[in-house]
């Protein structure tokens, strides 16, 4: 449930999937299940929340489990694991080198504006209230998230059917392009525009 949230950009939701699912496998006791957690909350500090030491923190939870277990020490999905958290001693620091969410995130963003924009209006609001959502939490964020709220603020003005004003050297400019294009496209297919 918490990679589900994630996928869908819900960084708070999938915390709390995350944290209730870990309590759980301590409970069991479930060893594996704890695991696949700690490496979950790994990626959602390192990709979602951009928090490099709580990510090395959880990825290192999880190896401990590992190490304790001798089934586990050199497994080919522990060692994978690994090669994650070394690239994350790699990038140094405590934020990431590029400053860009993750490319299946942008997609889900760029996709669902689209469709709700064409097809789905009766979720307008609705996928408004989550694109506002996520605005204020980059916002909150300070500086380092400028460009997923000027981002954010693009999404938002194609929902409003308003031309999208970003930066053209924001990385997701061209991300905002293909939906601009893509709805003209429609438009033009569907005699709509």
């Amino acid at each position: 449930m918490g990679d589900l949230a994630m996928r869908e950009a819900d960084y708070p939701g999938a915390r709390a999937r995350y944290a209730a699912a870990l309590a759980l496998f301590e409970a069991i006791p479930d060893s594996v299940g704890q695991m696949n957690t700690l490496v979950g909350m790994a990626r959602l500090a390192r990709d979602g929340e951009r928090d490099l030491t709580a990510a090395r923190r959880h990825f290192e939870a999880a190896f401990a489990i590992a190490d304790r277990i001798p089934a586990f020490q050199d497994h080919p999905v522990v060692q994978g694991w690994r090669r994650e958290y070394a690239a994350l001693s790699d990038s140094g620091g405590s934020q990431p080198q590029m400053n860009t969410l993750p490319e299946e995130t942008v997609r889900m963003l760029a996709v669902n504006t689209f469709a709700v924009r064409m097809s789905m209006p009766d979720k307008l609001d609705e996928w408004r209230g989550q694109l506002v959502g996520l605005r204020a939490e980059w916002a909150e964020r300070g500086d380092d998230y400028q460009i997923e709220v000027e981002f954010a603020d693009a999404l938002l003005a194609i929902l409003d059917d308003q031309p999208p004003s970003i930066p053209l050297d924001n990385p997701y400019a061209d991300v905002v392009r293909q939906v601009v294009e893509a709805i003209a496209a429609f438009r033009a297919e569907s005699g709509d525009g």
